[in-house]
């Protein structure tokens, strides 16, 4: 959840970009690896990306560190 971000915050723009592009692309994704606390400080962002990926697929997991 910190693809493009400067700091420990996510960028909400850059993730829901990329996942939007991906998922144009692909026909499944999921995450090999993702921080809780990235997660945790974003709820809403987390929801949004998820919707974006369950669009295509019924399911999605990621690593989770």
């Amino acid at each position: 959840m910190l693809y493009g971000s400067n700091n420990m915050t996510a960028n909400d723009e850059k993730l829901l970009r990329l996942h939007e592009l991906v998922m144009s692309k692909a026909n499944s994704i999921s995450w090999s690896h993702c921080s809780l606390s990235a997660v945790a400080s974003k709820p809403r962002l987390f929801a949004q990306i998820s919707e974006i990926i369950r669009s295509k697929q019924a399911w999605w997991g990621a690593e989770i560190e």
